[in-house]
């Protein structure tokens, strides 16, 4: 049940139900050939980590040997001059791929929600799908926080381990709104069969981040309920 804790009414409450159909493994579009490049792309990677693998032992048994002879004064002055020469830089160069994989990774991140987050917003519902979800709408001015809570109930035979969170803030123009929070407490949930739990969505509004008389749109997902459970409940924020 959705639970609007600002100034305007509630609404309807949709429920959070299990609703039992037959499962199928063609209902996610289960693809041979995407299976089969999946497989292959990934014996590819094993095969570049075991390369890794190797070299690194080589280069760790030659530092080993070479450490073995530190103790040599004309081993142990090649040694800084080393580190003053190139030891810098290298550091650097390190540092500089180390920040680009990690930048990489986190712009492949983003592209990975904000693509599923459209799927799931467009997919077509048939008779086997749950009901589409009523929109959360919350209105709010600058500055201010917005608050709303739902229940989830497991309506599965066996406990599961629900993963609550929210996809990315966007604006009317659809460019994601960098610094824009949704926190939902909590963000994990360990339910056993038939129990029920409360979450809370927080939602603050900074002023330099939220401008008045604009919208705002994000979703909730909720992972980890079942086939039918599982969900993406859309979220709108109405800026006086």
């Amino acid at each position: 049940m959705v639970e609007h804790e600002n100034d305007e009414p509630a609404g309807a409450k949709p429920q959070y139900r299990h609703q039992s159909a037959n499962t199928s493994r063609h209902r996610y579009g289960y693809n041979p050939d995407l299976n089969a490049a999946m497989l292959d792309a990934y014996r590819q990677l094993q095969s570049v980590y075991e390369a890794f693998t190797r070299q690194y032992v080589n280069m760790n048994a030659q530092y080993g040997k070479m450490a073995a002879d530190s103790y040599r004064p004309e081993l142990a002055e090649l040694y800084r001059e080393f580190i003053t020469t190139r030891g810098t830089e290298l550091a650097q160069d390190a540092m500089r791929f180390s920040i680009g994989y990690a930048a990489s990774m986190q712009a492949l991140s983003q592209r990975y929600t904000d693509e599923l987050f459209a799927f799931l917003q467009h997919r077509d519902v048939s008779e086997n799908h749950p009901p589409e979800q009523q929109t959360l709408v919350l209105k709010g001015a600058p500055g201010t926080m917005l608050a709303a809570s739902f229940e989830l109930e497991n309506c599965l035979p066996h406990a599961v381990a629900v993963s609550i969170s929210a996809t990315p803030v966007v604006d009317g123009s659809g460019e994601h709104v960098p610094g824009a929070l949704i926190e939902p407490v909590p963000d994990t949930l360990n339910l056993a069969p038939g129990q029920k739990h409360p979450v809370k969505l927080h939602i603050p509004l900074p002023a330099e981040i939220y401008h008045s008389e604009n919208t705002y749109t994000s979703a909730v997902s909720i992972l980890g309920m079942g086939e039918h459970g599982d969900r993406l409940i859309p979220l709108r924020i109405e800026v006086l």
